[in-house]
């Protein structure tokens, strides 16, 4: 986080968005392996089969999170795989192969929780972008402004009968187009 915020502050827009995905993937990797050995300390009292599909249950709510950040479009092989180990895990329940089951859902949940990590990345990396093509279009509208309204002051003689204030408008549009230049 630290490294996205000192490259955003440095205006490295790239580094920071590339850095604070990355630290956004460690965090979901953390939460999920964090959530998955707590739930199996509570759930040891559990039978196999009624654990697994307690893991059912809560894979399912993960893919339904993952497909409302529209992790289909972002993270569609991690989706898939997590619908496919799904009915993977149903049909070793189905066998009675719960030992399969268990790790087929421990494997669904992963892949659920990482698709979801991945689409909540790249819309968070899509909205940092919005906000940057908005910041710049900004800042091309103030210098067209800055431009017309010194072409207007040079119309009306303002160079000569105020030449130190247009000599600093003029200076200070040319630093603006010089910082836009050099992001």
């Amino acid at each position: 986080i630290q490294t996205a915020k000192s490259a955003l502050a440095a205006g490295d827009f790239q580094k920071a968005t590339d850095a604070a995905e990355k630290a956004s993937r460690y965090a979901a990797n953390a939460s999920v392996q964090a959530t998955a050995r707590r739930e199996a300390e509570q759930e040891g009292s559990l039978r196999s089969r009624d654990r697994i599909v307690a893991s059912v249950t809560k894979i399912e709510i993960s893919m339904m999170e993952a497909k409302e950040s529209l992790a289909g479009q972002y993270a569609e092989d991690m989706y898939e795989k997590a619908e496919t180990l799904l009915e993977e895990i149903q049909s070793a329940l189905d066998t009675k192969e719960y030992d399969r089951a268990e790790s087929l859902a421990e494997q669904a949940l992963v892949s659920a929780s990482n698709a979801l990590a991945v689409a909540e990345a790249k819309e968070w990396e899509t909205q940092v972008r919005e906000e940057q093509e908005d910041a710049q279009a900004n800042a091309l509208d103030s210098v067209a402004k800055a431009e017309r309204s010194l072409a207007k002051a040079q119309e009306v003689g303002a160079e000569e009968l105020a030449g130190d204030t247009y000599m600093k408008a003029t200076a200070a549009l040319q630093r603006a187009k010089q910082s836009m230049s050099d992001e």
